[in-house]
């Protein structure tokens, strides 16, 4: 029988993030996770916290931005390339409504003044550009491969799905298997529709699809967002997405999402492209559009980390923290996080 204080079921952002808290806090785990892939693989890895629709500050981003950056750069190797990120204009209001925005306070560090007056020939564009700053690309699966193999060399992650039939919960913590620990920690994704424990929690399924297309042609060095977005991934090949779904029949990737990302690029891009694959993840969402941390209502050695939705790579390293913080030390959670905001509407 093997003893742990933590035991972390799911291995996507979340459960990255409560692994390297518990390493910090100097506590025990061992990782369950299905190793399939989950939203965290086929996400973008775009590391920015503006909105680059209306070029807002997203929701506290400044502060998610510089707690995750320190994590994702501490890594070797390093999972983090830095790369601005081009926003080409539709009208003038929009070059207006940038340069609003470059004088405010908090999103004026991650957006140049500066316009950039000459865009690539492969880009449609009938307007100049703005461009961010300190933004760039993380490699979710170098950085999640890497820690599932170090687990592994320690023994301490299991790759098989998680049967809730088999755990146990008892006054001094629970045994799933062959294997004790004092906490439990879920960090599913959307999976956690399945879960007896958190199911009733409102999150929402949100499929995304993202193509993976090769074009000599295109020869962008930066991320273009203009509709969906353009990233490049070398040797001439690009991730264009992603799209969003609430209603969708499987996991699977879709013909009608196929249609719909190169209908859209065409607007974009001018020149040829051939498809060379496609890639398909469950976004768990919520409608408040925050994440989701706490204990149980019922079972407190139960706990839970999901919804970070479309940006898991600045909320994910942090929010960790923050969980870990709570079960130890007894910390607050934020009131804007906590599950207890959905008590009322959940079953006992």
């Amino acid at each position: 029988m093997k003893k742990v204080n933590y035991l972390i079921v799911g291995y996507g952002l979340a459960g990255f993030a409560v692994h390297q808290a518990l390493k910090e806090a100097k506590r025990s785990f061992h990782v369950i996770d299905a190793a399939k892939n989950p939203a965290s693989l086929v996400a973008g890895g775009l590391v920015n916290p503006i909105v680059l629709k209306k070029f807002n500050m997203s929701w506290k981003g400044e502060y998610w931005y510089e707690q995750a950056i320190k994590v994702y750069q501490s890594f070797e190797p390093n999972p983090f390339t830095p790369m601005p990120f081009l926003r080409p204009f539709k009208n003038k209001q929009e070059q207006n409504d940038w340069f609003m925005a470059c004088e405010r306070p908090k999103a004026k560090a991650f957006l140049a003044s500066e316009l950039v007056k000459i865009l690539p020939n492969s880009l449609q564009a009938e307007h100049q550009a703005g461009q961010t700053q300190g933004t760039g690309l993380l490699n979710i699966a170098q950085l999640l491969q890497n820690q599932k193999n170090e687990l592994q060399q320690q023994k301490a992650y299991t790759a098989a799905s998680f049967d809730y039939q088999q755990l146990a919960i008892r006054e001094d913590g629970v045994q799933y298997a062959n294997i004790k620990a004092d906490k439990l920690v879920f960090c599913e994704g959307a999976q956690i529709k399945n879960n007896p424990y958190f199911k009733d929690l409102p999150i929402v399924p949100n499929k995304g699809e993202y193509l993976i297309i090769h074009s000599p042609q295109l020869q962008l060095e930066q991320v273009v967002k203009a509709g969906y977005f353009i990233i490049p991934l070398g040797d001439n090949r690009y991730k264009v997405g992603a799209t969003y779904a609430r209603k969708f029949e499987d996991e699977q990737p879709s013909a009608s999402a196929k249609s719909e990302i190169i209908k859209k690029l065409k607007q974009i891009i001018n020149c040829d492209f051939k498809v060379v694959d496609q890639l398909a993840g469950v976004r768990p969402t919520l409608g408040d559009r925050k994440p989701v941390m706490g204990r149980h209502q019922k079972h407190e050695q139960l706990y839970v980390l999901n919804g970070f939705g479309s940006r898991g790579i600045l909320y994910a390293p942090e929010m960790g923290r923050m969980l870990v913080a709570y079960s130890e030390k007894q910390q607050p959670l934020p009131s804007e996080l906590a599950i207890e905001r959905f008590y009322a509407s959940r079953q006992p």
